[in-house]
């Protein structure tokens, strides 16, 4: 693709793209999710077979384990990228081992 066409499909991309963000934010009042449409449904075969609410098993809403637990994973993954980058990016094999990620 030439230079010009590149600039022209990202220019139509942006537009298009801004074009559906206004009109929903224009059109859209409130959009309900999906467990304000589900809910009533699975509320209703809950109670024919009499299936009551439990607990969780972790318990999230009490202070910020859900953030920390977030970040712990954010964290191992950014340990095993940062320390397999080189391999990753380079595509080299080390000490005759057969890289599993290939960027060829």
């Amino acid at each position: 693709m030439s230079n010009k066409m590149k600039k022209t499909v990202i220019i139509v991309s942006l537009l298009i793209f801004i074009g559906i963000v206004v009109y929903m934010a224009f059109t859209y009042d409130e959009v309900p999710g999906a467990d304000e449409k589900l809910g009533g449904v699975i509320e209703e075969y809950t109670q024919k077979v009499g299936v009551t609410e439990r607990d969780p098993f972790i318990n999230t809403d009490k202070g910020d384990i859900l953030l920390f637990l977030f970040a712990i994973a954010g964290l191992t993954s950014g340990f095993y990228l940062g320390y397999s980058w080189k391999n990753i990016v380079s595509g080299k094999v080390e000490s005759g081992k057969k890289n599993k990620v290939s960027m060829n």
